[in-house]
């Protein structure tokens, strides 16, 4: 019997982006368009995973808290509607991936799965 992959979509979304992104990259010059095409995308796929696999657990959304905090220090200086619209897309992009990996956890990367490596990164 054939096993189904259950991240499918996943890997549909992935293939979709990389098409745009040589497509959008090989005909569009302004490069600030290219990337809020690509943002939009972004957001689009995380916001479709979300709905699939709901969101993840407490735990999670303050670990996206925490990544969306740090893209902020890094935008401060330059901060615009751009940045506004690339903190959402970070912490809706890192639920998307957490909840992803938290209904499939076959699939789930090992490096974040391991104890020794969380133990490390705390």
């Amino acid at each position: 019997m054939k096993k189904e992959n259950k991240l499918s979509l996943v890997w549909l979304s992935f293939v979709i982006y990389l098409v745009l992104f040589l497509v959008i990259c090989r005909f569009v010059e302004n490069t600030q368009l290219t990337w809020l095409l690509l943002s939009g995308y972004s957001l689009f796929a995380s916001l479709v995973l979300l709905k699939k696999y709901k969101m993840p657990n407490k735990k999670a959304v303050i670990v996206a808290v925490f990544l969306s905090a740090l893209y902020v220090l890094s935008e401060l200086e330059y901060f615009g509607l751009y940045s506004a619209i690339s903190i959402v897309l970070v912490f809706i992009g890192v639920c998307s991936v957490i909840a992803t990996f938290e209904n499939e956890k076959d699939y789930a990367i090992y490096f974040l799965k391991s104890r020794r490596t969380k133990d490390i990164l705390i």
